[in-house]
Order: C-alpha cells, then sequence, then structure tokens
C-alpha cells in the first residue's frame, strides 16, 4: 500500500457534482506550519490523505492516525478508519485507492515544536510520518 498524498490545510470544502465523480474535494489553504496567536492555543485544520493499492480490490481495510508532540507522547488518535473492499473500478487491482478527509476541531496544543502524525494500519504496519511545526505567530 502506498500513500500518494498527504496535506495538512485550514479546511477541505466539498462539492457535489453529477455523476459519474459525485463530489469534488478542494483543499483550502494548505498548511506549511501551524501558527498559533498563542501558546498555548486551539486551533481547527484538515488533514487529507491519498492511498493507493491492490489491497483495496482484495479485501476491507483499516487505519489510524496517532498524532505526537515533539516528547513523542500521544496527543490524538483516531478510531479504526474503515475502507470497505472497492472493486467499482476499471483500472487495474493496483491502482485501487481512497482519498481519506480528516477534520481536527478546536484542538488545543500546549506547546510549539515538531508534532508529527503516524498513518498506521490497524495490524499495525506503519504507512508514513508527516511532520508539521506549531509555533507562535510573530506580532
Amino acid at each position: 500500500m502506498l500513500v500518494t498524498s498527504f496535506v495538512y490545510c485550514d479546511h477541505i470544502e466539498i462539492k457535489e457534482v453529477p455523476a459519474p465523480k459525485n463530489q469534488i474535494f478542494s483543499l483550502v489553504d494548505p498548511l506549511q506550519m501551524i501558527a498559533l496567536y498563542s501558546i498555548p492555543g486551539k486551533i481547527s485544520f484538515s488533514i487529507s490523505i491519498g492511498l493507493q493499492g491492490e489491497e483495496f480490490s482484495q479485501r476491507d481495510n483499516s487505519f489510524y492516525i496517532e498524532f505526537k508532540d515533539p516528547d513523542g507522547e500521544i496527543v490524538l488518535r483516531t478510531e479504526p478508519i474503515v475502507i470497505q473492499q472497492n472493486v467499482k473500478s476499471n483500472l487495474p487491482s493496483e491502482n485501487h485507492g481512497v482519498i481519506l478527509n480528516l477534520d481536527v476541531r478546536n484542538f488545543l496544543f500546549v506547546k510549539g515544536g515538531i508534532f508529527k502524525a503516524y498513518l498506521n494500519t490497524s495490524g499495525g504496519k506503519e504507512l508514513g510520518v508527516f511532520p508539521i511545526l506549531v509555533t507562535k505567530e510573530n506580532g
């Protein structure tokens, strides 16, 4: 299984469109860092994740995300995200995949530094680590 994209952003807009697409996702304000007015401070943000692999045509898949602070402490862990077997595609099975969009609302950052999101399968396989700097705005 391959992580094809992982983007932190301000929020994700969803627009309904006619079939066959049905929906279009727009990532609004991709984030290179999270800048807070003060630390500690609360903020809402979104994460968009693209995954690809023949596993999606063979079985259901389950994932979770752990968000760790600069000291390695888990500050957020999602419940398992279950993706049902997806065979509604004319693509070769190795090109089957999904886009996961997650909203994190009113999250309290009690310190700044490099935070990391760990994307894991429920079977314990780490698919990737995605750092982001959390800092205080100047001014």
